[in-house]
Formats: C-alpha cells, structure tokens, sequence
C-alpha cells in the first residue's frame, strides 16, 4: 500500500483488492467439494494450542473453521506432525479421544461437540409449523469501526454458516431462537440470539492468545514479548546434518555465536566444538556460555542432534542473569524432544557418509624440490645440496620408479639406509591421509502416551572413521535419551530424564617429544625420502612406525539423571522443584611401544627404544537442586510474572593418572606389566555455588513492556568477604505497532528493546587465594647418597580476590511486516568486563617467590547482529524461507597493569588480536634501490642485502629499520598492520519445499580477518633442517622473475630476513563457504498409507561442498591453528551424505 494517499483510495483500494479476491475464490468454488479430497497439507507444530493449528491451516489452505468457542479446548495445547495428510486425517489425529466432531461443507469445516444420550445441554431442536426462518443480516466490525472481512457466521447446532463480505457484512438464514456464533482468528468469539432481523457485532481482540513462544531462563516467553537478546534455532537446522556434533551444526546459524569445530591443537577425531558469544569475555580464557539442557549443565557435543528440539541462545546481561554467575558470558539454552500423549509413533533415521578434507596442501615432485634446494644454496653461496649422481637417480625414478631403488646405503654407515641421499617421489600428504572415509548414523525413537502421560525414548550411534591412511583412527558415539512426563494429578505433575551419551576415540598415540604432532610430521618430510627402503621395510624417516606402533584409546561416559515436581495449588501459581545430577567419566590409555626399522640386511634396530604405558581416570561430579515459584496475572489489559528462586550446585572432579615404563611386552600394554619406575599423581578440584534470584514481568496489551531481575550469587572461589555478590539487570520494550495511532497495516510487530545488566565471572582457576606449597623431586644436591624430595617457598597470594563483573548495555529492534512474513531484529551492544584478574605489582627479585594476580584488568567489547528472515506460502504445493544473519564484534584493553606497554603482551588500548609488523616497501630490484633503502642490518639481518630481498618502509624516518623499544610508546617501523579476531560474520539459510521435494542450502562465512602464516606451511623454505616446497612456493625471484611473490630463497636461517611480520604476506582469511546442501524426497501417502508408514523420506546432504577465500590455496580459513604452526590441525571434512527417515 503506498503512503501519502489520500483515505479515499486506500479504502477504495481495500475494496478492489477485496472484490478480487472474492471473484477468484468464486471461480472455482466448482472445485469446493473436491478440494477437501484433493488438498493435502505439512505441519510440523509442538506444544503449541489447538487455535494454533486451525490457524495454521487456514493460512496455508482455503479452508474456513465455524465454532463455537464454549465447545472446543481451542486453547488446549497439542503437538501435531503431518506431512502430506489430507484434512480428515489431520482432523481425526487433532480431535482424537475428545467428543469434537466436524462436517466439510465446501470450503468450510464446522467443529462441534457431539451430545451423548440423555444429555441435555444442547438438545435437539424440535420444528412444528408455527416455526419458520427469516433472513438475517447486519455487519461485523473491529473495535475501532473497521469492517471485518471473512468473520465465521454460523447458526449453533447447525451446518448453517456464511462468511462476511469485504465490507463487514453478513446475511444467513435462521430462525427466532436461533444463536449466531461470531468466530474470527484472533478475536474474541461471539454469541448472539436472533431476536431481530439484523444484528451488528463488534468484536474484539483476544489478548490471551497463545503466541509463538521462545525457551529463557526458567520458563518460555511470548517471542512478541521479549525484552532481552535472544537468538533461537530449532530442530529443522539440524536435521540431517553429516556432522560430528551439534555444535557443527549451530555454526553461522545464530548472530554472534562463534562455534570453533575442533579447537585443540592440533585436534581429533570426534572432539567437539568450542562455544563465544559476543567475542572475548575475558583476556584469561574462561569465557565459554553455560550450556544447559533441558535446564540442567549438560556437554552439548556428546548430545545426539537428532534429539534436539530448539536452541534457544541468551546474549545480554538481562537474558542471563537469571543464571547468575556462571553465565556471564551467555547461555545456550537446549530443549530435547519430549513424546506427545497420542498414538506411538516410531522414528527412524539412518544415513552413510563418505568423507574428504576440505584441501591438501600441494607439494611440488622431487625433482622440482631438489632443483628449489639447489638455487637456494646457491643464493647462499653454498655447494648444490643435491649432487649430479642424485639428481640423475631423481630424474631416471621420476621416469621409471621400477628402474632404480628409492635410495643407497649411508656412506659413513653402509649399513644403513640413507634418507638424505634418496630419489623417491612421495607426497608425505596424500601418503598420511586419506581422501575418503566412510562415517555412519543410526538413530531410533519411539514415542507416545496416554490422557496423563508423555514418553520419548531414542537411541543413536554413530561411526566415524577418521583422517589417518597410516595408523586409521575413529570415532563412535552411542545417546540414550528418555524423557517421562506425567500428571500426577490436576495440581502435581512430574518430569523425569535420563541421559547417556558414550564417545569411545582410538588413534594413533604422537611419540610427541620426538616427532612433533601427527599433522606437524607431513610438513616436514621431503619428497625424495623414501616411504620404504629398497627391501620394502618403513624406512624410519617415514615415520610410519610412529602412526602404526601404538595407540591412544579415550573413552567418555556422561551420565544425567534429573527429576522435576510441579506444583500448582491454585490457577497460574506455579512452584517448581528440581534436582539434577550428571557425572561425566574420561578414561585415557596410552601405549608407546619400541618401534624398529631395518639395517641394509633386513635386520632389525631399535628407533623408539623405550615402551611405556600411562593411563588416566578422571571423573567429574555435579548437582544442582532448585526450588522456584511463579505466579502469573492479568488484570484487565495489565500483566504480570512474578519468580522467586534458588539454586545449589556441588561440582567435584577427582583424576588420577600412572605411568611406567619399559614393559615386558608391548603385547600387554598394561601398568602391571611395566618394571621401570611407576610414576603416579591425582587432582582434586572442588566448588560450590549459591545463589537466590527473582525476575518480575510486567507488560501492558502488549505494548510496554518491562523485565527485572536480580541474584545474590555466593561461590567457594573467593575468600571468605569477597564470596557473596549481588548482581541485577533490568530491560525494557516498546511495541510501537500495538499503539492506537500506529495506522501501518503492512507492519505487524515494531518492538524497540533496552537492557543493562551487571553478571559476576567466577569462571577463574580454583585455590587462587591459598598458599600452595611445590613438593619436588630429585634436589640438586646428594644427602645420604639420594638426591631426596624437597619443598620450595610458597608464592604470596591475593586475599582481595573478588569478582570479576561483565556489564553488558543493548539496544535492539524488532520488526514483523507483511503478515509476519518479513522479520528483522537488530541488536547494538557494549560488554564492559571489569576488575579481570591480571599481575600484580611488580616486587624486588630479591623476595624469591612470584607475585600473586590480583583483580586489576578491564576490556570492553562492542559490537552488533543483525536478522533478517522471510517466510512465504505460495500455495498448498510450495512454500519457502529465507534467513540472513550479519554480527560483529570487538574487544579492546582498556585498564592492565603494564609498567612499559610492551606492543606484543597486553597494555591500555590494545584491541584483542592485533598484529603488530613491518610495512613491506617491496622486492630488492636494482643496485639503486639497494644502495638507497634504509638500514636494514641492525636489527633484522646483519650480512649483505642483495637483489630479489625484501625492502621495509622507513615509517619513523630514523634511516634505521628497527623495533624500537617494542613498546606503544615507541614500536620504531613497525605498526600495527591487521587483526585477527574475526570479523562480520554472516550466515544464509534458506529451505523450499514443493509437493514431495525439499530443498535446503546454507551459507556461511566471514567477511573480514588478517592472519601472518609464517611457517614452513605458508613460506615453505625457511632454512631449517626440515622444509617443504608446495606449489606456490616455486613462484620466488630470479633474475629471470623478478615479479615474483616470494622473495629470494636461501638454504639457510638467512631466509628468515625476507620473512619477518609484514604487509606483504599478511592474509586475508575471509571466506564464505557452502556449509550444507540438501535434497529430499517424501513419498505420497498414497503409497505409504497402504504399507502402514506416516513418512518416508530419502534425502542427499552435502557438507562444505564450496569454499571460496583470498587466502593461501594451502590454508582451510577454518583451520588456522595449531600448537606447531598454523594450518597444522585436524582437518574439516568434504561430506556426501545418503540417507532414509522413516516414521510409522
């Protein structure tokens, strides 16, 4: 509708667009009495009210309810899914054991009460010759005069029933006596006696709807309602993902929630994701959302995502706060699928996965190698490394490899192979890792229930083989999930759970003191070394051995059990009280075992001479009870929540680990089979939280709206004065678009939203405040012919120590339009984290222990997210929905106690991730530009500077290229010159569904992040005793290619001048990336009904399929970590997925 017309068209308008649309429905009202034959509809809704659904029909069908409102529950809650049913079928289910019965007249489907014998509320009307009908007429309108289109009219009793026209007006035939019931979605119901020959009605609003609702703290809320930032999934994001776990599956999903996948270093197989929300919280780590499910601390990545219903994510101070301490930084709230109290239903989902990584490195051939190596050591005036003998042995291999041994015996030892002087050709990439692995997921529901009653029980399994061609590693996981909900009676209800989730992981144990990580190795194996010498056994610079000669077995069982009491002693007065106990037990065994390679005779030696086994227990302990009471009430158009509450939560972790070398066997890696010295430790770590909260609701029509809340916390981590900390949140919103003068009918929802909120942060290492005493081993000195054990001083510690507080400020807008089809919420916020513990003061060095920390360390963290979605019915057959998410944030050092602000530790105004380096002029071209640079040797390279090396910028004008003092104050040359906290991320979702067919993509991505990669994985050459030469690398200065990328290579550590920190080769590690793409099937019930299944679905599913980035071709921009460089982690996988789900 356009703006600035004058009244007169818009309600001209009204009635065009009206008429129109009645004459299309009149040209095929032909079609009536088969459309309830031929129309078949999808519905997926959970506990959601019976009006909902009859909505939901008829705004995806033709089809108009007529009833009367005293007859039908309608705000009874149901779950009901459907896919493909036609609408007696959908009925049947909705109404089944409830006295409802329906009749189909044309387009109109009338729900009435069926009267059993003897029952006198309605009784048949008797009809003599003195009754006689008489048509009646009138108009119904909305409570400001506007006529109401399409308002149910029917007769009470009866199939009689008409519709009002576009202007408001009505005419049916009844008789004196008769009742006329008013019905129209989302107002009150009315009922009038016919009396007269024309009746007007009025109606309006019903306030008491029930809305869509999201999962907060302690309860649900009607989205329209909300006042906090929340962001929200659900079921159908990760439905068929061929992921790992369910953090996979969340990445790009939600704004600003930063999901890493795998984040160790390097990572494994079947570890699971690390959770942000709003970038850093903290510069000591600990900054990680609590998790809870169901309500109760739970590990979201051993949770089975097919058990998932929605996911509901607490951003702001006022969403969490209800939580207290141990949501500083957020909460991901994880709400699992519960049974429905209807017929059983059992579900099955069943998919194989063939896997690749997402890139390998390319590496170039050995011949390109040893000629690379050669010009390097030229540059660095040294004879070729590679003599004419090997060289010609490399080129006759690369010809024929059957023509010549991989390598020669050492000429000092000629009993054993050499490496060095080998002339095989081995990508050490594609020869450690596979490009094809098999995963597969298996997954079982039933659910069901009775009048009182509700149950789901589910298993899953999953395979997983892993990323090793040498050694193979994989992962399994088995859930158990049961969920029981009965009442009791109509005041007590009870909810029980039990969870059980086990993650078994066998890999290759990493020998890490002698070969560095399994994804370190690759990096520094050249191709001309041999994978097995000319006898065929693993030469030992293969490493081969080391994948293959012993494991490294982790086994984690999660156990949660949790009962909750529901008491309800008058209407809308709720108290609630619930324990939950969850136990989470790791076990790791490690083998080392002797490892042996073969001399020039096929005779054995050791290489790895000591075998050893270790073995570890730890086992973590949590409960929590708590005891909450609510009360709800509306007066008039004024409405009120009101929550009172408690929570203790014991948490205890007990690890005990042994160690013992030199077994008798490797046969039996066992501690009892060991005779060298067992070496054995434990840990205890302990704490306890208290705390006492309240949060008090109040809205008006819906209008204004407000949110309070407020906790005592109290943790056995401070010392005794500082435990207890009161911290309390308030938000507030404005539904502009319930105002009375607010006339924009296209906009349904224009919400503007504010909170400020203080959370404490006791995510902070344990005992900080008590003196701990070093016990050591084997003193300096002998006494008694022993070096015996001995103690050292105990450091001082901080008595002050308290909270740390995050104060968060949000700003945020709501807006629905065009039927609720068009959605966006915006969120601007500023995170203050303040009194974060840092060093203390520095003391004289002639005390002799350390300082203590102390809270003296502020940051703030600014940044916004931003949603957009569209959701649109085209006609029974197709449907469709969008959503876009762009985020942002940064944090910035605003308070550290550092005397000389040193550029590469924290100081006062540090952003977080800033890299600091030299600002590249450009390549060493001529003697001139070589005789003109700056001083380049004092501080980076003190020999001779040649053609083809890099020049740096002189940005102090000093005629010195230098560091300075590595401090703000004075940084010499260098500046800073990227940062590499990740920056606007952005996802992109969207699903079609047409008859049978759906179709699902999704997109996600980062539109900005430096990185400096300077390692043998970006450089390649980097003068060390092991380097490697990809692809890209071949593209250095010569005479000859002077517009190279790469400066001139040398043989030695003189490379490493050309490769200091600088702009030249800083990265750009934005990308986007197809994270999923679906397609599946489901068949018509017209095949299914007569086999006895509700569903059957085959589906094809791809996991990032497309990935496109300015960075390195070398680099996954996902995957730029790890403890020996970056890059060097466990890979993302390339995922192909088939699979079948069925319900029956």
């Amino acid at each position: 509708m356009l703006r600035g017309m004058p009244p007169l068209y818009l309600k001209l308008d009204l009635k065009m667009k009206l008429a129109v649309y009645l004459f299309i429905i009149s040209l095929f009202q032909v079609q009536a009495n088969s459309y309830a034959q031929n129309t078949k509809i999808t519905l997926h809704l959970e506990n959601v009210s019976v009006e909902k659904v009859l909505r939901e029909i008829e705004s995806n069908t033709q089809f108009k309810f007529l009833y009367n409102v005293n007859e039908i529950e309608y705000a009874k809650k149901v779950s009901i899914n459907v896919k493909n049913k036609r609408i007696s079928k959908i009925l049947e289910e909705l109404f089944l054991k409830t006295p409802i019965t329906y009749e189909v007249f044309k387009k109109q489907i009338i729900l009435k009460r069926s009267l059993s014998k003897g029952d006198g509320a309605n009784p048949p009307k008797n009809t003599d010759a003195n009754d006689y009908q008489q048509m009646v007429s009138g108009s119904v309108k909305d409570i400001d005069g506007n006529p109401l289109p399409g308002v149910n009219v029917l007769v009470d009793g009866t199939t009689t029933g008409t519709q009002t026209d576009f202007d408001g007006e009505y005419s049916i035939e009844a008789e004196k006596g008769d009742v006329l019931v008013f019905s129209y979605m989302g107002m009150i119901t009315q009922r009038v006696e016919v009396t007269t020959d024309v009746i007007t009605v009025t109606m309006e609003e019903n306030t008491s709807k029930l809305d869509e609702v999201v999962v907060v703290g302690y309860g649900v809320q009607k989205k329209e309602n909300l006042t906090g930032a929340v962001g929200e999934t659900s079921s159908v994001v990760l439905e068929n993902r061929a992921v790992q776990n369910a953090g996979q599956a969340l990445q790009g999903t939600v704004a600003n929630l930063t999901v890493t996948t795998n984040p160790g270093s390097p990572g494994r197989i079947g570890q699971g994701s690390a959770f942000q929300i709003r970038g850093l919280g903290d510069i000591n780590g600990g900054a990680a959302p609590l998790v809870l499910i169901d309500g109760v601390q739970g590990d979201l990545n051993l949770l089975n995502p097919v058990d998932i219903e929605s996911i509901s994510v607490l951003k702001d101070a006022a969403s969490a706060a209800i939580y207290g301490a141990r949501a500083t930084f957020g909460v991901i709230l994880v709400t699992t699928k519960k049974g429905s109290r209807k017929k059983t239903k059992v579900s099955i989902n069943s998919s194989v996965s063939n896997n690749a990584q997402t890139l390998s490195p390319k590496t170039v051939n050995s011949l390109h190698y040893a000629e690379t190596m050669n010009a390097a050591a030229a540059n660095s005036g040294m004879n070729p490394i590679f003599g004419p003998d090997q060289m010609d042995r490399i080129r006759r291999y690369l010809s024929d490899p059957g023509s010549v041994p991989t390598t020669v015996p050492e000429p000092g030892d000629p009993s054993r192979w050499s490496y060095g002087l080998g002339n095989a050709n081995v990508d050490y990439f594609d020869a450690y890792y596979s490009d094809s692995m098999v995963s597969q997921k298996h997954d079982f529901a039933v659910s069901g229930g009775g009048d009182n009653t509700d149950y789901r029980i589910s298993l899953g399994y999953l395979d997983q083989d892993g990323v090793f061609e040498i050694g193979k590693d994989n992962y399994k996981r088995y859930n158990l999930l049961a969920n029981i909900n009965t009442d009791l009676n109509e005041k007590l209800k009870f909810k029980f759970q039990t969870l059980y989730n086990r993650g078994f992981t066998n890999e290759p144990y990493d020998y890490s003191a002698q070969t560095g990580d399994l994804f370190h190795i690759a990096y520094t194996r050249q191709p001309h070394w041999p994978l097995y010498d000319p006898n065929g056994y693993p030469l030992w610079t293969s490493e081969i051995q080391y994948f293959e000669g012993s494991r490294r077995k982790t086994r984690e069982d999660e156990l949660k059990l949790m009962g909750t009491v529901e008491f309800e002693p008058v209407k809308d007065w709720k108290t609630t009280a619930r324990y939950s106990y969850s136990k989470l037990m790791t076990e790791v065994n490690a083998h080392q075992a002797i490892l042996q390679a073969h001399d020039t005779d096929g005779n054995p030696y050791d290489i790895q001479s000591v075998n050893a086994v270790s073995k570890t227990n730890a086992s973590r302990d949590y409960e929590s009870l708590e005891l909450f009471s609510s009360y709800d009430k509306t007066i008039g158009g004024h409405y009120f929540n009101i929550l009172l509450g408690g929570q203790r939560e014991d948490y205890t972790r007990n690890a005990i680990s042994g160690y013992v070398p030199n077994l008798v066997t490797d046969a039996i890696p066992s501690l009892n089979t060991g005779t060298g010295i067992r070496q054995t430790s434990d840990s205890i770590d302990e704490w306890v939280n208290i705390g006492f909260f309240g949060r008090v609701n109040y809205n008006y029509k819906g209008k204004y709206l407000f949110e309070a809340n407020a906790r005592y916390d109290g943790t056995s981590k401070f010392p005794v004065g500082n435990q207890w900390g009161f911290f309390p949140s308030v938000s507030a919103g404005w539904n502009i678009a319930k105002e009375n003068f607010f006339k924009v009918e296209e906009i349904n929802t224009l919400k503007l939203r504010a909170s400020y909120g203080e959370l404490g942060n006791q995510q902070i290492s344990n005992y900080l405040f008590y003196a701990q005493v070093p016990i050591r081993t084997n003193l300096g000195y002998i006494i008694d012919g022993e070096r015996p054990n001995y103690i050292s001083a105990p450091g001082l510690v901080s008595n002050n120590l308290t909270w740390a507080t995050a104060n968060t400020l949000d700003f945020g807008l709501d807006v629905t339009m065009l039927k609720n089809r068009l959605s966006l919420s915006f969120d601007w916020f500023e995170r203050k984290t303040l009194d974060m513990v840092g060093p203390a003061e520095a003391l004289p060095s002639i005390l002799g222990v350390g300082v203590p920390v102390t809270n003296n360390a502020d940051m703030v963290t600014k940044g916004f997210e931003l949603t957009l979605g569209w959701n649109d019915v085209i006609n029974e057959d197709f449907n469709y929905s969008l959503q876009f998410n762009l985020s942002d944030n940064f944090s910035k050092v605003t308070k550290y106690n550092s005397s000389t602000n040193n550029i590469w530790g924290y100081y006062p105004g540090k952003e977080i991730g800033e890299i600091w380096g030299y600002t590249t002029a450009g390549i060493i071209q001529n003697n001139e530009q070589l005789n003109n640079m700056a001083d380049q040797t004092t501080y980076i390279y003190g020999g001779n500077w040649n053609l083809g090396d890099i020049e740096y910028t002189d940005l102090n004008g000093d005629g010195v290229i230098s560091q300075g003092e590595n401090t703000v104050e004075d940084p010499g040359d260098l500046r800073r010159i990227g940062n590499t906290t990740p920056r606007y991320a952005f996802g992109f979702t969207s699903r079609f569904e047409w008859k049978g067919f759906d179709f699902n993509m999704f997109w996600q991505g980062i539109a900005k992040r430096e990185v400096f990669l300077g390692d043998i994985p970006f450089f390649g050459l980097t003068g060390s005793w092991t380097q490697q030469v990809f692809e890209t690398t071949m593209d250095y200065w010569t005479p000859e290619n002077t517009d190279a990328y790469f400066a001139r290579p040398y043989a030695t550590g003189e490379i490493r001048k050309n490769q200091q920190q600088q702009t030249r080769y800083l990265q750009d590690a934005s990308y986007v990336r197809l994270k999923n793409l679906q397609l599946g099937y489901s068949l018509p019930n017209t095949i299914l009904d007569p086999v006895g299944l509700n569903r059957l679905r085959v589906y094809v599913s791809g996991e990032n399929l497309l990935t496109l980035s300015p960075i390195d071709e070398n680099f996954d921009p996902e995957r730029l970590h790890g403890w020996y460089g970056p890059g060097k982690s466990y890979p993302l996988f390339r995922t192909i997925t088939m699979g079948v789900n069925i319900e029956f």
